[in-house]
């Protein structure tokens, strides 16, 4: 059994106060928000990168860690003041970010299907155009990538590149407000408050995947056109899925990433008999270890999304609305912000009224790179 060090919250207090990072962080609080990606108390955020503030040692930095996922909320507000920022109370935000991030990131498939999560360092503005590789005269994008052979002493021959312009706009925001939990922290019931903050990270995570999810449906910002592939009525049947891989390769992407719905895999994909070779070995292992990280199918990483499932009514049957695709050929997303604790200034009053905002869009790049598979009523 491995034995995590950790470093006591007093001993964190102190260095937040000592470094460099850590003021920083202080000076971030006292304007009323907590930002990991602009400032943190390891020193990586993005604006301490360009300000050069001093990165923490690894030693202290993975003790910190190890503190923030261990130690439960309310021994950070035992060694706060009970009003305003004094004693650990700095350090309430940033354990506040640890729980959120954490249990956000175990329902967040964001970065399972996109090529790349832009980070706000690399997002000047509101919106940020994406240029895209487009094809030319019936190509595939991969024929611009490739080398051209050309002899010894020529020159070498012009690719004739287009472009087709994206823009990832984040205009709009989500989030999540504490004031469901007044009661709680009027009361002190910190255990109960930080497990409703568990449960509202894991919507976030699934918010932000839904956000993916939907626009990798409609893609309406790529390059070229979506594969559709017809489902049964309530039935997604291994035949579809190859289906949809088929169509897929014929445009010369090869498919790596399955997101469907639980109900589709068990129903249906991983019993289905058409294919007995394959439908034995997926069945075995989706009721013997069905969450288990990794699972694949015909190569393809298996991922679960609820939004994937709609009802007609309340007691109709499901239909689901599979995805298949290339990852690294398929989407782009940008996070403006992430996670962004707001509204808070003092350790216990304002935990009611703070707030968690993220801003994040993706957009479609090659469309030919993905496959719908939509069950019919």
């Amino acid at each position: 059994m491995e034995i995590k060090e950790t470093m006591s919250i007093t001993e964190m207090r102190d260095k937040v106060k000592e470094t460099e990072a850590g003021k920083t962080v202080i000076e971030m609080i006292q304007n009323g928000y907590y930002d990991y990606d602009e400032y943190n108390m390891f020193g990586t955020g993005w604006l301490q990168r360009e300000q050069g503030i001093q990165r923490m040692g690894r030693e202290d930095a993975a003790k910190i860690v190890n503190t923030l996922k261990l130690a439960p909320l309310k021994e950070f507000l035992a060694k706060s003041g009970t009003t305003g920022i004094m004693g650990a109370a700095y350090l309430i935000p940033v354990k506040l970010h640890q729980t959120l991030y954490d249990n956000a990131y175990a329902k967040d498939i964001t970065a399972d299907v996109s090529m790349e999560v832009l980070g706000p360092d690399a997002i000047p503005g509101n919106t940020l155009d994406v240029a895209i590789i487009a094809k030319d005269h019936g190509t595939t994008p991969h024929d611009h990538y490739k080398a051209l052979k050309y002899s010894s002493g020529g020159e070498l021959p012009d690719s004739a590149l287009t472009t087709k312009k994206a823009t990832l706009d984040f205009s709009n925001s989500f989030g999540y407000r504490f004031e469901l939990a007044r009661d709680l922290i009027e009361d002190s019931q910190w255990d109960m408050f930080e497990a409703h903050l568990r449960n509202a990270a894991g919507g976030l995570g699934e918010y932000a995947s839904n956000l993916c999810v939907d626009i990798l449906g409609t893609a309406t910002d790529g390059d070229g056109t979506v594969n559709t592939n017809a489902a049964a009525s309530h039935e997604t049947t291994m035949a579809n899925v190859l289906a949809s891989y088929r169509a897929l390769c014929e445009d010369r992407f090869v498919p790596n990433v399955i997101v469907t719905a639980p109900e589709a895999w068990f129903h249906s994909i991983c019993a289905d008999t058409t294919y007995t070779s394959y439908a034995s070995t997926w069945h075995d292992i989706a009721i013997s270890d069905p969450i288990r990280p990794g699972i694949t199918l015909l190569g393809m990483k298996v991922l679960w999304n609820l939004s994937l499932s709609t009802q007609a009514y309340e007691t109709a049957a499901l239909q689901i609305h599979s995805r298949l695709l290339q990852k690294e050929s398929a989407l782009l997303t940008g996070r403006k912000r992430w996670m962004r604790i707001e509204n808070y200034s003092e350790p216990r009053r304002d935990l009611a009224g703070a707030t968690v905002t993220c801003r994040q869009d993706s957009v479609t790049i090659y469309n030919d790179s993905i496959s719908i598979m939509d069950e019919a009523a």
